[in-house]
C-alpha cells in the first residue's frame, strides 16, 4: 500500500489550478474573430462566420466566409464599432481587444439566430 505525502496532494492541486487557468485563457483567446489572409481575400471560419453574416449578409459556404482585401477596413470598422475582439492573420498582423466589453459571443448568437 503506497503512502502519499502532503507534497503529492499540493502538486495535484497546483496542476488542477494550472489546467483551469489554461482553459480560461483558451476561452478568452477563442472569443475573438480571426481574419485569415488567403491571396487577395480574407477568410473567417466556424462561429466567426455568423458575426460577418449578421453585419454584412455575406454568404456562408462550408462554415467559411471570404471577402476581398478591399473590404477589410469596412469589416474592421464594424467590428470596432460593435466592440468585437478580432485578430488579423497574414500580411497585416493586428489585434484588437475590448477585454470585458467584448461582445463576440453576443454577435455569434445573434448571427446564428438570423441565419436560421
Amino acid at each position: 500500500m503506497a503512502v502519499t505525502s502532503g507534497n503529492s496532494f499540493k502538486n495535484k492541486e497546483k496542476i488542477q489550478n494550472i489546467t483551469i487557468s489554461c482553459a480560461i485563457k483558451r476561452e478568452v483567446y477563442m472569443n475573438k474573430i480571426k481574419l485569415r489572409k488567403s491571396g487577395t481575400f480574407y477568410n473567417v471560419y466556424d462561429d466567426d462566420c455568423y458575426i460577418l453574416y449578421f453585419f454584412f449578409h455575406y454568404q456562408i459556404k462550408n462554415q467559411k466566409i471570404g471577402f476581398p482585401k478591399s473590404a477589410l477596413n469596412k469589416v474592421i470598422n464594424k467590428l470596432e464599432e460593435h466592440k468585437v475582439d478580432y485578430e488579423i492573420i497574414g500580411d497585416r498582423e493586428e489585434k484588437k481587444q475590448f477585454k470585458k466589453l467584448n461582445r463576440y459571443l453576443k454577435y455569434v448568437r445573434l448571427g446564428k439566430e438570423k441565419y436560421n
